[in-house]
């Protein structure tokens, strides 16, 4: 495994990892139930997900890999629906980038999938 596929993996689990942290913000922030309720789905949903991911990975490359934590934050804090419309951009542009191995995809599109149902709750469900 080629250390820029390491890396790449790294920062995509520090990325999920921080958005977890903003949609859980987010779920105390937010004055409006449905709002609350999708934004505290998402974030129970990061968090499975990408420990789901994060051993599937390790489970085939046999591989442990740095995780950066002390990464800045590339999500707005200005609106909920603004951050998850980043994340759902951010996961467009990353997903060539992570191992094409199908049960993989499948997982990333779980996620993909997921944020697009909030996006929907978000923009719809006052």
């Amino acid at each position: 495994m080629e250390g820029s596929v390491e890396n790449t993996m790294a920062y995509f689990v520090a990325t999920l990892q921080k958005a977890r942290d903003v949609a859980h913000m987010w779920h105390w922030k937010v004055k409006s139930f449905a709002q609350h309720m999708a934004l505290g789905e998402l974030y129970e949903t990061l968090q499975d997900l990408t420990d789901e991911l994060v051993e599937m990975y390790m489970g085939k490359y046999g591989t442990e890999f740095h995780i950066p934590l002390s990464e800045p934050n590339p999500f707005s804090e200005q609106s909920p629906l603004e951050f998850v419309q980043q994340l759902d951009s951010y996961l467009g542009s990353i997903k060539s980038a992570i191992p094409q191995d199908g049960w993989l995809i499948n997982k990333f599109e779980e996620l993909q999938g997921e944020v697009h149902r909030v996006k929907y709750k978000l923009e719809n469900l006052h």
